[in-house]
């Protein structure tokens, strides 16, 4: 069975994570792989790399999305920064695929940040569901101006 892992911070204002749940038990369909999700909460954005390794490692998650909220202070963006260098690092390490799903509360209006959070949430599962299948040529399709919880971009057209 496949596992994708689910790491979230507790220093959240939305609750992502259980979106993610929610989200997967409306769509499980019985022609579907079985897949198992595996979640855990770290106390914020620099502990996120290590608790998806260890999901990873101990639990054998095969994909794992990491949710960070990110206030607006700019020792809030410094720390996602440093979060993300690690999680790059942490991919490296183990060849596989952590989906990266940050909501900045600077980049946003406050009325538009739960759906925003949540919608991104969503959007990085289906990438997640997409990454851990089996299905041969089942894949996250390329250059189509996708956008994870806000509309998407134009796709522009380029002769060969």
């Amino acid at each position: 069975m496949k596992k994708i892992g689910i790491v979230d911070t507790a220093y959240s204002r939305v609750d992502m994570a259980t979106v993610i749940l929610n989200q997967f038990e409306s769509q499980q369909r019985a022609d579907c792989q079985p897949i198992e999700l595996v979640r855990t909460t770290v106390p914020g954005h620099k502990e996120l790399a290590v608790g998806a390794l260890k999901l990873m490692e101990e639990q054998q998650c095969d994909v794992c999305i990491v949710l960070g909220w990110v206030g607006t202070k700019d020792s809030d963006h410094t720390s996602a920064h440093e979060a993300a260098l690690a999680i790059a690092m942490a991919k490296v390490k183990v060849s596989r695929h952590i989906l990266e799903c940050f909501v900045f509360e600077s980049h946003h209006d406050e009325s538009e940040l739960v759906e925003i959070s949540k919608n991104r949430a969503k959007a990085h599962l289906n990438s997640a569901l997409l990454l851990a299948s089996d299905k041969e040529g089942y894949a996250v399709p390329s250059s189509i101006g996708d956008r994870e919880g806000e509309p998407n971009a134009p796709v522009l057209e380029c002769s060969q």
